[in-house]
């Protein structure tokens, strides 16, 4: 869900699976058109509708974490693709509210085969399992540093090589503290709160914090808004944070051993904090979730939508769960307070066509895109389809020798970000186009890309939230307006 803007449900958002569409290839005044294929990628709160004028708390906080920078790329909003997907045969539905507060499995980094991981600090104590089974466990004084191998994992506790220790098999390992009033850890240059599983992967090892969700979401909130803004803006962010968490934790409990990054390409997760009203909105707002027709809302949302929203289905990825009044730009309001506050509202991007050509060229068959391939040079990009917010929904680029190729907005913002000589990854943050709300235009050998915003578009705009708090507007009536048709549930006391 991060950027000196706040910002990631990168989500890409995540995109969920690919829906094949039909590639036709039609004869129009002597230019072949291909539609490129398309990766796809409770009780009702007291206090009445989401529009209701009572919203809760509303005093200010004083915060004095650090200050949210992220990078500006939000869960789902495209800037990194999709580290995984689950099979297109699972049919995806929105969970029910959970009854208990549920944990989340963060993965906050791997480490290669070989590479010694260092966890804990002095003075801790860690109880490391196998396969979660107590008979196995082993305690060992803290730093630990921890190996990956092929026959296994190789321990190696604080005081030197003499003691280390040996585990063979493919299972994963559980590290806990001993004695220590709540679980952290200080592992890959962060402190992560939760009980940690390293999973053997077939490079190395994945780090994955299992924590529990209020714990998780006051971390999130502290890195992806700005810890200066309005206690009213951070409970808005609380709730539509863990209403997408809920989501992916059910999305993920059985195709993967991890629910969420702790980086954009979920929602940005710091780890522990301190921030007071950070952890003053999740308090305030404790299991409240986003609900429509009795099931939860993937509340997706994006640092600046530039004064139009993005519908999810089609823009995050087309699915059932996905085509819902919440998250669809139809009937929902007009307008955003971001217009006029935030610096991303509007921006202009120039690049050069002939680097714009060889990126798509590079970039298109790595996508399921393989009529990108063929494309030596690029003529134009042209808007052909908007939704009814008047955002961008469908591109058309347009080659040299007649050819054309016609796709989803979102992925050609991802194609223009996405590295000329390694498309697998995305350039530099300042290089890449904020979002798929543009219109372009060429100017000799130039496409000019007049935008607005920053993300994907779809839910709530970060800085819409703060800006509507500034004119007085409440958690709940921002929630009303960046989610039509949803309501606040009480899932768990």
């Amino acid at each position: 869900m991060s950027f000196p803007t706040a910002h990631s449900s990168e989500s890409p958002r995540p995109v969920a699976r690919r829906a094949f569409l039909a590639v036709a290839a039609l004869g129009l005044a002597g230019s072949v058109l291909a539609s490129c294929k398309s990766p796809q990628g409770a009780r009702t709160a007291s206090g009445g509708p989401l529009g209701a004028t009572n919203a809760g708390g509303s005093g200010a906080a004083a915060g004095s974490g650090a200050a949210a920078g992220g990078s500006g790329a939000v869960p789902g909003d495209g800037n990194q693709p999709p580290v995984a997907k689950p099979p297109a045969e699972m049919r995806l539905e929105r969970p029910a509210p959970p009854k208990n507060e549920p944990a989340v499995r963060v993965k906050v980094g791997s480490v290669v085969q070989g590479k010694a991981l260092e966890v804990g600090v002095a003075g801790q104590v860690l109880a490391i399992s196998s396969g979660g089974l107590p008979e196995e466990v082993r305690r060992v004084n803290a730093p630990a540093m921890i190996t990956a191998v092929p026959e296994g994992w190789v321990i190696a506790p604080r005081g030197g090589a003499s003691k280390r220790m040996r585990v063979d098999g493919p299972g994963e390992l559980v590290v806990k503290t001993v004695g220590s009033a709540g679980e952290e850890f200080r592992v890959l240059g962060g402190v992560w709160s939760g009980v940690l599983h390293l999973v053997k992967t077939k490079g190395g090892a994945d780090v994955v914090a299992h924590v529990g969700l209020e714990t998780y979401l006051a971390g999130v909130i502290a890195k992806e808004i700005y810890n200066t803004w309005s206690l009213e803006a951070h409970m808005a962010q609380a709730i539509a944070a863990r209403s997408y968490a809920v989501c992916e934790e059910a999305r993920w409990s059985h195709r993967r051993h991890f629910d969420v990054h702790a980086s954009e390409a979920s929602q940005a997760w710091v780890g522990k904090t301190d921030h007071a009203k950070s952890l003053d909105a999740v308090a305030r707002t404790r299991g409240q979730l986003l609900v429509f027709e009795g099931t939860v809302v993937p509340a997706y949302f994006s640092s600046c939508c530039g004064g139009a929203r993005a519908d999810a289905e089609g823009t995050i990825a087309s699915e059932l769960r996905h085509d819902i009044a919440p998250l669809s730009a139809v009937g929902a309001p007009r307008g955003c307070a971001c217009v006029g506050f935030s610096p991303h509202a509007n921006w202009t991007v120039k690049l050069q066509l002939a680097g714009v050509a060889q990126t798509l060229s590079a970039w298109g068959p790595l996508e399921g895109f393989r009529e990108l391939g063929s494309f030596a040079s690029v003529r134009a990009i042209e808007v052909v389809g908007r939704n009814a917010a008047g955002r961008n929904q469908r591109m058309r680029v347009d080659a040299h020798g007649g050819l054309a190729c016609e796709l989803p907005a979102e992925r050609v913002r991802w194609a223009l970000s996405a590295d000329p000589v390694n498309p697998r990854i995305s350039k530099p943050l300042k290089e890449r186009v904020k979002s798929a709300y543009f219109d372009p235009r060429v100017v000799g050998s130039t496409l000019v890309l007049d935008g607005h915003g920053f993300g994907h578009g779809v839910g709530m705009c970060q800085f819409g939230a703060e800006g509507a708090s500034r004119k007085g507007k409440h958690a709940r009536e921002i929630l009303a307006h960046s989610y039509p048709g949803a309501s606040i549930a009480v899932s768990y006391a």
